[in-house]
């Protein structure tokens, strides 16, 4: 009967019995005879082995095992690793890298890009055809189609990808719902008294389109909110961040007339 745990355990176990029993030597796991892959069919045994960078007749230890996982997961190919001992009917540790190979992308496509270049937004994707995607990846460039969008005065477009997989190849539609384009026809400044309405805003990502430039102030009397203020402007201002929460929370509700007079919606 053939007893499999995972190495890790196993070292740990064999590290506690060494040091009550006072053994010379510790458990099998921790010396295995043979090193095998499992999981594996786009990349070969040698190679995985290699990359994890464990060897036979040396002693291993619970840093080793680590360090060959985070090595592994570091190449990018593969979605879990795990590093098992199988232990035989003579007592023989066999060391096992259970592996599960990320699939490999092999085309994607961008669907309901029309105000915006398809182009521009490829250049946004930058997917490489032919080898595995990281899941992170593909939600960074979900994220700069976003931005692309945004910078083009299209806040309430939205970006979807659904992914179909077949024998390990991996097929990805970005679907983008480009929304109304939304121009600003003016922006009131409150609280400022010493730094002039249009140097904020020009401080600012966010401004009026041209032909719309209306810049209004609100001045405040002097006190700790004004001395805070002082003269120094951020284009990470509060109200930009104020003005993209409002346009994602009337794109959920698919209401935007209800975005106020100084936002206008438009095809």
């Amino acid at each position: 009967m053939r007893k499999i745990v995972p190495i890790a355990l196993a070292l740990i176990a064999a590290s506690a019995a060494s040091s009550y029993a006072q053994e010379a030597t510790p458990g099998a796991c921790s010396t295995p005879e043979s090193i095998i892959v499992a999981g594996n069919s786009r990349l070969d045994s040698a190679t995985v082995r290699g990359n994890s960078t464990l060897a036979t007749g040396t002693t291993l230890s619970v840093q080793n095992i680590q360090s060959a996982i985070k090595a592994l997961y570091a190449t990018g190919q593969f979605e879990d690793v795990q590093i098992l001992c199988r232990i035989g009917a003579a007592g023989k540790a066999t060391l096992v890298i259970q592996v599960k190979e990320r699939p490999t992308l092999t085309d994607y496509k961008i669907i309901g890009a029309t105000r915006v270049a398809p182009k521009d937004v490829k250049e946004k994707l930058a997917f490489a055809t032919g080898s595995p995607v990281d899941p992170g990846k593909i939600a960074k460039a979900i994220a700069s189609v976003d931005s692309l969008y945004e910078s083009k005065g299209y806040y309430l477009a939205s970006v979807k990808a659904e992914s179909t997989i077949t024998n390990g190849n991996l097929s990805i539609n970005f679907t983008i719902d480009e929304g109304r384009r939304l121009a600003i026809s003016g922006i009131r400044i409150n609280g400022n008294k010493q730094v002039p309405a249009e140097d904020v805003v020009a401080a600012m990502d966010t401004k009026p389109e041209a032909g719309r430039p209306s810049i209004t102030s609100q001045p405040v009397s002097s006190g700790p909110r004004a001395r805070k203020l002082g003269y120094h402007l951020r284009t990470d201002l509060a109200l930009d961040a104020l003005m993209i929460a409002i346009w994602r929370r009337q794109r959920d509700r698919a209401d935007p007339s209800a975005v106020g007079p100084a936002l206008r919606s438009r095809r």
